[in-house]
């Protein structure tokens, strides 16, 4: 019931938060700048990701003086370090959809955060170790090969998160897919923590959907991809548990399928075609469906689908493991 509450809370405070900030944003101009030649009227606030903050931070408040006795996680020091990291790489996202951040900037602030988490101790441990015999490496080369492991994930599902946010309601319907099997990863390994969060971020993305689908009149921007790739790569990390079982690691990758093998398709790519990784181009797999004639809707659903499956197939081996 709990969690309940906390979705629905979430979900009734980002549907009154959307249009307040759709309305900040039409007034300081803040539109999305790969349609700045379209008519006036047809433009997309790109700060959307405040409301998707906004909403979720509130419905974390409204949790604990309502449930707080009830919940003592809700006090613990996990809960505080991600709270406060995802407000600070949602912050960094929002500061370049106003000001526009050079990529290096926004790397080098999305390594410390992610080095931040390493510190306080959510990592990807080096159980990972298991998968191969290197045995004979001492516990520092371990822990480094932790810190490399667990900065290469969230570093990564940020960017693979922001990179297939290109369509109307894409990135934001494929988090709250993502969130609604970490629940359930969550509910079966009775994490509330996981729960907890999941519920928050699904609601806040729900209520964003309803102004995001086509045509969409606010896009949730880097400081909702930020947000919502941060969150969904610690909460990942959470539910699955312990690295140690290498079937953990494929249910991860399974999970956030599309996303993580469109970025390592399109990095490839452009290596090989000697551009820099940053250098925008149309090889992204949303793109190359539209590409290929299939409409913006259907290549939508496409992708949808397509996550529903492997998330699937992640909940299986999940339960059957």
């Amino acid at each position: 019931m709990i969690f309940l509450i906390n979705l629905l809370s979430s979900f009734l405070i980002s549907l009154l938060a959307v249009p307040v900030v759709r309305s900040i944003g039409i007034k300081n101009n803040y539109f999305d700048r790969r349609e700045e030649k379209k008519d006036l009227k047809e433009l997309k606030v790109r700060i959307g990701g405040l409301a998707i903050l906004i909403s979720f931070l509130l419905s974390l408040v409204f949790i604990y003086f309502l449930f707080g006795s009830r919940i003592e996680l809700i006090n613990t020091l996990k809960l505080k370090v991600i709270i406060i990291s995802s407000v600070l790489i949602s912050i960094v996202g929002i500061v370049d959809d106003i000001k526009s951040l050079s990529p290096l900037i926004r790397l080098i602030f999305e390594l410390f955060i992610s080095s931040y988490i390493w510190k306080e101790g959510i990592r990807i441990d080096f159980g990972i170790a298991s998968l191969f015999d290197i045995s004979f490496l001492d516990q520092n080369t371990f822990l480094l090969i932790s810190f490399l492991l667990t900065i290469l994930w969230i570093v990564g599902l940020i960017n693979a998160i922001n990179w297939i946010d290109g369509l109307d309601g894409l990135a934001c319907g494929a988090s709250i897919i993502y969130l609604f099997f970490i629940f359930i990863f969550g509910s079966l390994s009775n994490n509330i923590l996981v729960c907890l969060l999941s519920t928050s971020l699904i609601g806040s993305n729900l209520g964003f959907l309803k102004y995001n689908l086509r045509p969409a009149k606010i896009i949730m921007g880097d400081g909702g991809s930020y947000f919502n790739g941060f969150l969904l790569s610690i909460l990942g990390l959470l539910s699955v548990g312990n690295f140690s079982y290498g079937l953990n690691f494929l249910i991860l990758l399974l999970l956030f399928f599309i996303p993580i093998v469109d970025m390592i398709n399109v990095i490839i790519l452009r290596l090989i075609n000697n551009k820099s990784p940053f250098v925008a181009d149309r090889n992204h797999i949303h793109q190359r469906l539209i590409d290929k004639g299939i409409n913006q809707d259907k290549t939508v659903n496409i992708l949808y689908l397509v996550s529903i499956f492997t998330c699937s197939i992640s909940l299986i081996i999940f339960y059957f493991k």
